[in-house]
């Protein structure tokens, strides 16, 4: 079932055993749960925000939608598994889609986070389309997809700490630039990449310190070729010529795989955009973090029933304190 043009209402229907995509929606549309796939329900969020989405669904349409939280979904048979429309600040975790047509799709999307998910099987395995920027694609398993990643018309995303395995494509980029695309594997596609008219940077763009092989090296990095041909003479991990891209470039492909290489976590510690830094719960005892954070900067959410504890301060809507350790 497609749902093409907008305001459309669907109440009270059932798809059952379709082999072959049981439904696709895209802006603005009435849907609501008393639509079944195999019993599950279409869940269809419209100008939602500040929501957890973690439900067990037939398929999940977020639009025009932002600070939306999707994780430890398993979507299959759809076109596409999950839909981000017009959305902003959200995240999807967890999540694992199978023979869809696009298995995460973010299209017209900024400022979102797509982690430690797994696709398989589809089409296009992760999608980002219609200009979507801004967001952070890391830590994903695509395996046995046409495409492991597709980038269309989107730029200034990051693509890092991914692995493309088996693929007819690993990444493919359509008119997409400026996106920085570093610490990926690439291993075994049948095309490790199709980058047609598109100029990206295909190594971290300042330099990391990381160990390899128990000697620690600072350089910058680029992304595991299986098909790179090139010598590590100085056994420092990097090749020593970059690996061509067509008309692009990895100038610091590297030698095995990222997981391979130790590179120690960032020195900033964000909670991302709507998020809180709280933990649910009564919680007695010390934390000690290791290794010592310093912190230059404190701020508190205005947002009621919010606050922190610092120092046996607390800190309560509407306050804020910084320290500078």
């Amino acid at each position: 079932m497609c749902i093409r043009g907008s305001n459309n209402t669907l109440r009270n229907n059932t798809i059952l055993g379709s082999t072959k995509y049981n439904f696709d929606a895209s802006i603005i549309q009435d849907i609501d749960t008393s639509n079944k796939i195999n019993g599950k329900p279409i869940r269809y969020l419209v100008n939602e925000k500040d929501h957890d989405s973690s439900f067990d669904v037939g398929y999940l349409g977020i639009v025009n939608s932002r600070n939306i939280t999707v994780r430890d979904l398993t979507l299959t048979t759809n076109l596409e598994g999950i839909l981000l429309d017009h959305s902003s600040d959200s995240k999807i975790e967890n999540v694992t889609v199978l023979n869809c047509e696009s298995g995460l799709a973010l299209k017209s999307s900024s400022n979102n986070t797509v982690t430690n998910n797994n696709a398989s099987n589809n089409s296009c395995g992760i999608c980002l389309g219609g200009s979507s920027s801004k967001n952070t694609v890391g830590n994903n398993n695509c395996l046995y997809n046409s495409r492991g990643i597709v980038l269309s018309a989107s730029s200034c995303n990051i693509i890092t700490n991914n692995i493309c395995n088996s693929n007819n494509y690993g990444i493919a980029l359509f008119s997409s630039s400026n996106n920085k695309i570093y610490l990926n594997n690439f291993i075994n596609n049948t095309d490790n990449f199709y980058p047609s008219t598109s100029s990206n940077i295909w190594n971290s763009t300042l330099k990391i310190s990381y160990t390899y092989k128990g000697n620690t090296y600072t350089n910058y990095m680029g992304n595991y070729w299986s098909d790179y041909s090139g010598n590590d003479t100085n056994d420092d991990g990097i090749g020593d010529i970059p690996y061509d891209i067509d008309s692009d470039q990895d100038n610091c492909p590297l030698i095995q795989s990222w997981e391979n290489y130790i590179v120690p976590a960032p020195s900033f510690f964000d909670t991302g955009a709507g998020t809180y830094s709280s933990i649910m719960g009564t919680h007695k005892g010390e934390i000690r973090p290791l290794p010592n954070i310093s912190v230059s900067k404190l701020y508190t959410c205005p947002c009621a029933g919010t606050g922190v504890s610092i120092r046996g301060q607390d800190l309560q809507r509407g306050t804020t304190r910084l320290y500078l350790l």
